[in-house]
């Protein structure tokens, strides 16, 4: 059974995600990654972690509404996230006597709001070929950030 699995919970969201997911794992001590933007880098590093023997992966998920809930299909699967919720519906609905939203009032009481403001900028075609790269170069740490 997974309650007797020994390998440590991991899950992962891309970088532009709500960082609630990090702050969890900080407060209750599972893995978390963060990875770059898109299920192909989400999933391969869900499934490498999952490979490893180390982490049990159980949870990812991108701001786009993608989730990928288990270790069977390492990319968005609407179906078995649908699954999840009803199970999750019928634990807060059943066991607690809570609504879904009580539910998620208690998570940010617990763990913190957060709020995303995605936006994009438009660079004119001269200067993007020298400032992309820089912009990027910072923001994946000189290339160590899927490390």
């Amino acid at each position: 059974s997974s309650l007797n699995d020994p390998r440590t919970i991991s899950m992962c969201s891309s970088t532009v995600s709500s960082q609630m997911l990090r702050i969890m794992a900080k407060k209750e001590g599972f893995h978390y990654e963060d990875t770059l933007t898109g299920f192909k880098w989400i999933g391969s590093r869900a499934a490498q972690l999952s490979k490893s023997g180390t982490y049990r992966q159980v949870f990812c998920y991108e701001e786009a509404i993608g989730y990928c809930c288990g270790d069977v299909i390492f990319d968005k699967d609407g179906v078995t996230a649908a699954a999840v919720f009803a199970e999750l519906s019928m634990h807060v609905y059943g066991k607690q006597g809570q609504t879904l939203v009580g539910h998620i009032q208690s998570l940010y009481h617990k763990y913190g709001e957060f709020v995303s403001n995605n936006g994009y900028y438009i660079l004119e075609e001269s200067s993007s070929s020298t400032v992309v790269p820089q912009i990027m170069d910072h923001i994946t740490e000189g290339g160590s950030f899927a490390r």
